[in-house]
């Protein structure tokens, strides 16, 4: 049987490989070099596996494995998609369909002339027969560079429609060496995007701030997580007198121009040229937590209960100004460095983070996230370094995510009222 060499290289070997040892298929003495797209071919033409069971094992792995470029929309309604006719009606029209639940990713083929195709389809009803869940991979034509050379191949889009939470998820692989810009991941992802908009008849709902205000909350809420295993952080106001007195001698020793008094007739520097106060403070946090954590790596956190850290930040200050600070290699945690104390008040006064990268812990390594809220109609997240995730791994993303969206707002619903009306 033909397996596509292009659906090989959109998932983990490794994970594949795995999955056909679970199943009692290893390469043998004369197989061991023998291309793994052939011997896969030679496994199912000799019944070894099914294409049931290889198909049940492709569809988890395209759903997440190397699909890193993940977007995530929110539907204004579902209403019209809880009718499973529909589906079927609308989809056979524009894809061709025969049935919303099927598995054919081993044995479709996409080409210049069918660019495009539905490979796999799972749909989820309740008691009373209303669809509450979709997903959806979708083949695409494309080209690639190989060698110098333009080469055919394809790329797999996968599609969550959750209904009962408003969501539409679309994924695909983060990948380079495509000369057409249309085959690019963002484009596809975007065309995908408008394309089952028109085809399922559905608005999704635009954001100002959202998802910017969510971000500023986790760099916060982490911040705050990191800071509090710094022994000596939170008793820094005991520094409070001291900080007071050599203010005092500054004013006192200094020809400085911009000087006040404050409501109990005390001399102050105008704040409107500095808050040396809160300058020093940053300076003294800066001092406790780099001493702390000097020289240490991102292992350390995981081993005192900090459920991630910061590693990239980008946010516009007061002056609409882009500011970007990352760790070096886009993999240190920042949170300690000079550079990112000074930044922590222009993020503050702002409240708004459009892009934050954080990393945390796995059983064996570390995985490190970006969201990316610079779009108003969507949440992007991208998992990095090309590694490879988990479904697991995506619910802990999205947790953490939920988390600070539910601190941001009273309830979610109570936002959408705001723009939907």
């Amino acid at each position: 049987m033909y397996v596509n060499g292009s659906l090989i290289k959109n998932i983990n070997e490794n994970s594949l490989i795995n999955f056909l040892k679970s199943k009692g298929c290893i390469k043998g003495e004369g197989e061991s070099g023998k291309d793994t797209t052939l011997w896969i071919g030679e496994l199912l033409d000799n019944k070894r596996i099914t294409s049931t069971e290889l198909n049940e094992f492709l569809f988890q792995e395209l759903f997440y494995g190397r699909s890193n470029m993940i977007n995530i929309f929110e539907i204004v309604s579902c209403k019209k998609m809880r009718d499973e006719q529909v589906w079927n009606e609308r989809l056979s029209e524009s894809y061709n369909i025969n049935s919303t639940n099927f598995n054919e990713i081993i044995s479709t083929v996409v080409h210049q002339d069918t660019p495009i195709k539905i490979v796999a389809m799972n749909t989820l009803v309740d008691e009373e027969g209303k669809v509450i869940c979709v997903d959806i991979i979708l083949a695409r034509y494309i080209q690639i560079n190989l060698n110098g050379r333009q080469s055919s191949s394809c790329c797999f889009i996968p599609i969550k429609f959750d209904l009962d939470n408003k969501l539409l998820i679309i994924k695909i692989r983060n990948q380079y060496g495509i000369p057409e810009k249309e085959h690019r991941p963002k484009a596809t992802l975007d065309k995908i995007f408008e394309d089952f908009k028109l085809v399922m008849d559905f608005e999704t709902i635009t954001h100002d701030y959202k998802h910017q205000k969510v971000l500023y909350n986790m760099s916060k809420g982490l911040l705050e997580e990191l800071y509090n295993i710094v022994p000596n952080y939170n008793s820094l106001t005991e520094m409070d007198e001291y900080i007071e007195g050599f203010i005092n001698n500054v004013i006192d020793n200094m020809d400085i121009i911009n000087v006040e008094d404050d409501a109990q007739g005390k001399k102050i520097i105008n704040k409107g040229v500095i808050d040396l106060k809160d300058e020093i403070n940053k300076v003294l946090q800066q001092l406790v937590v780099a001493d702390y954590f000097f020289n240490e790596d991102i292992d350390l956190f995981s081993k005192n209960n900090v459920s991630a850290v910061i590693t990239s930040i980008k946010f516009n200050d007061k002056e609409k100004n882009t500011a970007r600070l990352a760790g070096e290699d886009n993999a240190k945690v920042i949170v300690c460095s000079r550079t990112f104390m000074s930044m922590r008040k222009s993020i503050e006064a702002v409240e708004n983070v459009f892009a934050l990268s954080i990393a945390h812990k796995r059983k064996s390594d570390s995985i490190e996230v970006k969201f990316d809220a610079s779009e108003k109609d969507r949440l992007s997240i991208l998992i990095l370094n090309q590694k490879n995730y988990t479904e697991e791994d995506y619910n802990k993303i999205w947790r953490m995510y939920k988390k600070y969206e539910k601190k941001s707002f009273n309830t979610i619903e109570r936002y959408r009222k705001e723009y939907v009306g």
